[in-house]
């Protein structure tokens, strides 16, 4: 893990903390999972380290958590470690923090266009 930063862990269907995790016999997985977790996030730029300075004081950073699970297999045991890095973006304020959101969904009228011209050429729709 990257030195120097410190994160807040939260574990659900696995060890009870951190230290548990890292303790225990499956230390190294959780560890490749962890890493590789954050790796995931570096290589497609999502997100960026700030360090606490003076500078950096009246900007508001979002605290973020890692949630660790273990992925059962069909045979209740653990099939696999996952690790995901959990942003708090509810602590962030509008027209201060961020000034234009973006939702990737669609909307109903789109929806009904794409129907209804499947059905006047007669044409299959698949999701």
């Amino acid at each position: 893990m990257n030195a120097g930063i410190n994160y807040t862990f939260m574990v659900t269907n696995g060890p009870e903390s951190m230290n548990g995790a890292l303790s225990r016999a499956y230390r190294e997985k959780w560890v490749k999972a962890i890493n590789s977790e954050l790796d995931s996030l570096e290589t497609h730029d999502t997100w960026t380290v700030v360090p606490k300075t003076d500078e950096m004081r009246d900007l508001c950073t979002i605290v973020s958590r890692i949630v660790l699970q273990e992925k059962l297999g069909e045979d209740s045991c653990v099939a696999r470690f996952k690790a995901r890095l959990v942003a708090h973006g509810f602590r962030q304020r509008p027209n201060i923090d961020f000034i234009e959101t973006y939702t990737p969904t669609i909307l109903f009228p789109a929806i009904w266009i794409v129907l209804s011209k499947g059905a006047a050429k007669d044409k299959e729709i698949v999701q």
